[in-house]
């Protein structure tokens, strides 16, 4: 029993370690995210299930429905969660790959090249409206590029998410940004309708009033889910002993 709960336990850890890097690292590249999203929704915790529950078809079962859990919950990734605080200028993920978020001493968001977009669930219902703006350096002036750009989200109902565009007016830092939304294809339109040069590659962020309170936020949630996955796992197993023990 108790082996079987921890063969499913590391599954897990891999999966949504694996999984938040590599939303990380490509989250632009929608194919490469969908691609990994459905390895790890079934055909990894698929084929380890025999693996994991050899001797029980319900346990292996609920380890593909829980891997698949183990997937949702690394979309439900919004900021970076691991690695160093800089105090230099923002850059690339390629050239700082340890780099999770950055103290730009003299940076300022520019409001008068923000853009916004309607956020819409099913049925095009409008909930929200996304919001993008570009982090430009101390001199920055027409014709340099802009490499960094900063997110936020408005909603309708009146609440505050984990990107607030309230933060706009306070100091703060910018943490990597890694969830999957319309923000990256906003910062493209803001650039062509304002007329800004927008290199090839670029860098989004979350603009918050404290890096290292952010990333322990994410972490924390993170690891919250990972905590109830495995919780629910735990009791698939006492069920599955349980029920051995009284046929």
């Amino acid at each position: 029993m108790i082996r079987t709960f921890l063969k499913f336990s590391v599954l897990s850890l891999v999966i949504v370690l694996a999984g938040s890097g590599v939303v990380a690292l490509d989250v632009e590249h929608f194919a490469v995210v969908m691609m990994v999203a459905l390895g790890g929704l079934f055909v990894l915790p698929a084929l380890l299930s025999r693996w994991i529950a050899p001797r029980s078809r319900g346990l292996r079962l609920a380890a593909v429905f829980l891997g698949g859990g183990c997937t949702i919950a690394v979309f439900c990734v919004d900021n970076a969660w691991l690695g160093r605080i800089a105090d230099a200028a923002p850059e690339l993920l390629r050239e700082a790959p340890l780099t999770a978020a950055y103290r730009p001493a003299g940076w300022r968001i520019a409001r008068e090249f923000a853009l916004d977009t309607p956020m819409t669930v099913a049925r095009g219902r409008h909930v929200g409206t996304y919001w993008i703006a570009p982090l430009l350096a101390p001199g920055w002036k027409r014709g340099d590029p802009v490499i960094a750009w900063v997110a936020a989200s408005t909603y309708l109902s009146g609440k505050v998410g984990r990107l607030p565009l309230s933060d706009w007016d306070r100091p703060g830092e910018v943490v990597r940004f890694t969830r999957f939304t319309p923000h990256w294809r906003l910062a493209r339109r803001a650039a062509g309708q304002h007329g800004l040069n927008l290199p090839e590659d670029i860098a989004l962020f979350a603009w918050r009033p404290d890096a290292a309170q952010a990333m322990h936020e994410q972490a924390m949630q993170l690891l919250t889910l990972l905590g109830a996955i495995n919780g629910t796992w735990l009791l698939c197993v006492l069920a599955a002993a349980w029920r051995r023990k009284t046929v």
